[in-house]
């Protein structure tokens, strides 16, 4: 012990000593040490400042469409010795849509960085894209084929299966064949880097719809994996494999609910019994064996009832929906009645009026969608209709739109009289909001088609307004005896002509093409390609390709920006930040990443809609269960028609997602409630549901937004930034 305690002393007395003058010693110690620190991270701030400076000029050309006359796409992409600042210009190229940008994403794809070689794939199959370039009236290049062809034996996966899943969009037969050559060498049930190449792989081959591919998606449709087989089998229910019958039939006891939900799907194009193996899939619960059903496979059967029109099945119907209250606390339930409603009016039978009639008293969600079905299985009897129905229940701003869809499909003197009612009490009422509402009922009364229906519209044919005169123009079908039948859309489109308005623009011009011979409509058409929207310019020069005037300009030139240089400063630098949303509902509560270096301006738009307080009140539209829930975006924060910022992030279950499909004014903000395939390499991917998909899962048509919460968190070593 006393040996012990003397080594102490000893110790002790060193350290005193050196607490008295060794610190001149540890002094240069400690700032030799630090330096090397200091001077990395001043080297990783020139570093990090340089990439916010590639980065701003890429937003800057992207936003303008064009890629500029100074070369810096084509030196950055090939040259740059940063791979992600290629990948950054690979990706841009591919959104910007030149194809003279092709030559130069060639030699991308074939050397270099794998991750620049994937993205210059993907961005060829943007640029490519066969339904794009069929709208302007041209083809894919061959030696886009060929070079995506050779990229199939890629060293890397990564870049192999970006080839495919360019392929899938600008290619044919003979690309389809490869793919599934390829295919069939995989089992499904290898690692997960062969799963991913078969997921690649059938998405292609669906939008190759080739039946070549039938033997190896029919193999795929036994994998193990069962993210594999679900997707094989909605893709031979999507390519109309008859043959799968006994495939789909196998797999309605498949013990996983993806794989049964899409069986139930595929049997929908069997014309025989197949309503016999569906309604035992709609109870919430197995009458044999009790375990829980799960929505999707309820739901998946019950729309495949509704395509097979079959009313035997409407007692089962009913006792599925005997099986559970529709109330809030079932939204299960309540989402499978909203199902169910459609199927009956797809049935479009006489017994079905007795299942419907209790639902119009239920919750709005439910009772919304009874009564459109109403309107479609009385459609012979409107005077039954208006007396089994309370008016007052759908005079409610949830209720209205229902309201008037019920009316178009009802038809008849009293629903015209209905829609013009409404048609005159939303254009005196001062609120904004109404000119979708507007909008919705006269294209409901196109459908009518009452006989004083072309006095109604020609006022809206003159409209000042875009969404009124777009929705005029997309039911306006002139009488053939007419002797100018153009004259009111060339008119329209020369009254909008010095506006901002390119949606309503395009939209005249693409309504114009029977009659692009003409001297009248070809002179718009010129007058377009001096119109300040790109998208206008490029829908002009497609009209004046198909009618024989192909080298009236080769490119359509630059948008003029619609942010300043300054703003794309700010969107470069804040790229890395983290941002989440919370999103309170009427629901519960769950919250969003965005994605800000993947869609820096969606992800600005809505941090700016949420922050103002725009999206309060909103409500989700469209409820697919088991799919996606939706809702209409607001645009009203930047005053921007929303770009598409196509990325290589995939639509897995929780990703949030911009659609701008059939030409939507504003998009629609989407969660995926499951993988969405096809909305890869499509719609603008620019967030994640991180916490609370639950409450995504139970969410119900009309439920509302109540408040979004953004935070942005900037990580400690992001100081080099400022």
């Amino acid at each position: 012990m006393r040996t012990r305690n003397v080594g102490i002393t000893r110790d002790l007395s060193r350290m005193t000593r050196f607490s008295r003058g060794g610190w001149r010693l540890w002094i240069p110690m400690l700032i030799l040490s630090v330096l090397p620190a200091l001077s990395c991270g001043r080297s990783r701030a020139r570093h990090d400042l340089q990439r916010s400076e590639y980065f701003t000029e890429i937003l800057k050309l992207e936003d303008r469409g064009w890629l500029g006359e100074d070369r810096f796409f084509e030196q950055n992409l090939l040259a740059n010795p940063d791979p992600e600042v290629r990948r950054w210009c690979a990706l841009a190229l591919g959104r910007i849509g030149s194809r003279r940008a092709l030559p130069m994403l060639y030699t991308a794809a074939r050397s270099g960085d794998a991750s620049v070689r994937a993205a210059s794939a993907f961005a060829i199959g943007e640029i490519e894209d066969r339904e794009v370039l069929a709208a302007q009236y041209l083809f894919p290049a061959q030696q886009t084929l060929s070079e995506l062809s050779m990229l199939l034996d890629d060293p890397s996966r990564s870049v192999q299966m970006r080839a495919v899943e360019a392929l899938g969009k600008c290619g044919s037969s003979p690309e389809a064949q490869k793919i599934a050559r390829r295919l069939e060498s995989l089992s499904g049930s290898g690692s997960p880097v062969d799963r991913a190449y078969a997921d690649f792989a059938i998405t292609a081959l669906v939008r190759l719809k080739d039946s070549s591919a039938f033997p190896a998606l029919e193999q795929l449709a036994g994998a193990a994996a069962p993210e594999t087989r679900s997707r094989a089998l909605d893709a031979l229910r999507l390519l109309r494999d008859e043959k799968a019958e006994p495939i789909f039939v196998r797999n309605l006891d498949s013990a996983r609910p993806e794989a049964r939900a899409s069986a139930a799907r595929g049997l929908a194009m069997v014309k025989s019994d197949a309503a016999r193996y569906l309604v035992r899939l709609l109870p919430p619960r197995d009458p044999s064996t009790g375990k829980h059903i799960p929505l999707s496979v309820r739901s998946s059967a019950m729309e495949a009832i509704g395509e097979l029109k079959d009313s035997a099945a409407i007692p089962a119907i009913q006792a599925a929906l005997d099986a559970e209250p529709m109330d809030e606390r079932h939204p299960d339930q309540q989402n499978f009645a909203i199902v169910a409603a459609n199927t009956l009016g797809e049935i479009g039978s006489a017994e079905a009026e007795p299942v419907l009639l209790p639902m119009l008293r239920s919750l709005q969600p439910v009772a919304n969608s009874a009564v459109i079905a109403l309107a479609r299985i009385l459609k012979q009897n409107p005077e039954r209709f208006f007396e089994v129905i309370e008016k007052s229940r759908f005079r409610t701003p949830a209720a209205v739109p229902a309201w008037i869809r019920a009316m178009a499909e009802l038809g008849g003197t009293q629903a015209a009289a209905e829609l013009e009612g409404m048609m005159l009490g939303f254009m005196e009422s001062p609120s904004g909001s109404n000119l979708e509402l507007i909008s919705a009922a006269l294209t409901a009364m196109a459908k009518v088609n009452p006989p004083e229906f072309r006095s109604i519209l020609s006022p809206f044919l003159v409209s000042r307004d875009p969404v009124l005169l777009r929705a005029a123009f997309s039911v306006y079908h002139p009488d053939i005896s007419e002797r100018e039948p153009w004259a009111p859309m060339t008119q329209a489109f020369m009254n909008l002509a010095s506006g901002n308005e390119s949606d309503a623009k395009v939209e005249i011009l693409q309504r114009l093409t029977p009659w692009i011979g003409e001297a009248q409509v070809q002179r718009v058409l010129w007058t377009g390609l001096k119109d300040s929207g790109q998208s206008v310019r490029i829908t002009s020069l497609a009209l004046l390709r198909k009618v024989g005037i192909a080298d009236a300009i080769e490119d359509p030139g630059p948008s003029a920006p619609s942010v300043t240089d300054l703003f794309c400063r700010e969107l470069a630098t804040s790229r890395k930040d983290r941002t989440v949303a919370t999103v309170k509902t009427t629901r519960g509560t769950f919250q969003i990443e965005l994605f800000r270096e993947d869609a820096p301006f969606t992800v600005a738009d809505f941090v700016l809609a949420a922050e103002s307080g725009r999206y309060t009140g909103f409500s989700f539209d469209q409820v697919i269960p088991s799919e996606k829930i939706a809702a209409q975006n607001d645009r009203r924060g930047s005053g921007r028609t929303p770009r598409s910022e196509v990325n290589m992030r995939p639509f897995e279950r929780g990703s949030v997602g911009l659609s701008l499909a059939e030409g939507a004014r504003r998009g629609r903000i989407f969660i995926a409630l499951a993988p969405q395939p096809y909305s890869d390499g499509v719609d603008t991917c620019f967030g994640r549901v991180i916490s609370g998909m639950q409450v995504a899962d139970r969410i119900v048509p009309g439920d509302r937004i109540l408040d979004i919460a953004v935070k942005e968190s900037i990580n400690s070593l992001d100081y080099i930034r400022y």
